[in-house]
């Protein structure tokens, strides 16, 4: 035995079939629903590390993207109804364009 450990996380859907293409050995299985929300969460916050520390911007975006539509869809949230609630905010509240920093109480 090689001594490798494994653990099991969210992959997009083409990944397994990419790795037997390249001859790798495959275990997969589907999530049920309860882990498949919380394997898209952790999959957020995946992505958002990989932005966070320095990754490929236009990448790690995507990617991003690519996960929030996914929790939209599973949540039955259009994408349409976030994109208002976007531009809603926007309006009432504007964006992040002007830098503020504002100093704010600590909530415990």
């Amino acid at each position: 035995m090689s001594g490798e450990r494994f653990t099991t996380k969210l992959v997009r859907d083409r990944i397994p079939e990419i790795a037997k293409d390249k001859g790798e050995t495959v275990v997969t299985r589907m999530a049920d629903e309860s882990e498949y929300r919380d394997a898209l969460m952790i999959k957020l916050h995946e992505e958002v590390g990989e932005l966070v520390n320095g990754g490929r911007t236009d990448e790690e975006i995507a990617d991003i993207l690519e996960v929030l539509q996914t929790i939209a869809r599973e949540r039955g949230v259009s994408w349409q109804r976030i994109l208002h609630y976007q531009r809603g905010k926007r309006i009432t509240k504007g964006g992040f364009d002007q830098r503020i920093m504002m100093k704010v109480p600590l909530h415990s």
